[in-house]
């Protein structure tokens, strides 16, 4: 029988406007963070994270260096995406990886900010689409003598199919 597996991405953008207290610590850490290590890569003063990286392209390496501040805040999550729940309002996807970015800042207004962190799922499978949602199950989760125990995920706009295969069970 052939199976759909999938991985889902979502991506969450945190600046100064998230309120959520988790979302206000990413983002100071991430700050704080950011201005220790520009200072490496910032010898001719430029007043934004973009006009540093155009004129400095090993300051490419920020984006790497920055991501050890949040590490932590990651753990706090174990292992489930935030913000991403299904219809019944069940957290339930948990994720193996992310990716961490610096959209842009100012060196000088910490209000201007804005990075954006990437989850991907571990391996789901998904089933079909019903409306404005994927049922989908745990590839790694027995089924039931009912079934595959599913959930209903609305599709929303920081949200993504990542990678799809089908496998043979």
């Amino acid at each position: 029988m052939q199976q759909k597996l999938i991985r889902i991405s979502y991506t969450k953008q945190i600046n100064s406007s998230n309120t959520a207290l988790w979302d206000q610590l990413v983002f100071n850490s991430s700050w704080q963070e950011l201005m220790m290590q520009a200072q490496f890569y910032n010898q001719q003063q430029h007043t934004t994270f973009r006009q540093l990286v155009q004129q400095v392209p090993s300051a490419e390496k920020l984006h790497f260096l920055v991501s050890s501040s949040v590490v932590g805040y990651l753990r706090q999550l174990n292992g489930i995406i935030p913000d991403v729940q299904s219809k019944r309002g069940v957290p339930l996807l948990p994720f193996n990886d992310f990716k961490f970015e610096i959209i842009d800042s100012d060196f000088n207004d910490k209000s201007k900010h804005n990075i954006q962190l990437t989850f991907f799922s571990d391996p789901v499978l998904w089933h079909e689409t019903i409306g404005d949602s994927i049922l989908i199950s745990n590839a790694t989760e027995p089924q039931t003598t009912d079934g595959a125990l599913t959930h209903l995920l609305q599709l929303q706009p920081a949200l993504d199919i990542y990678s799809y295969k089908t496998v043979t069970v």
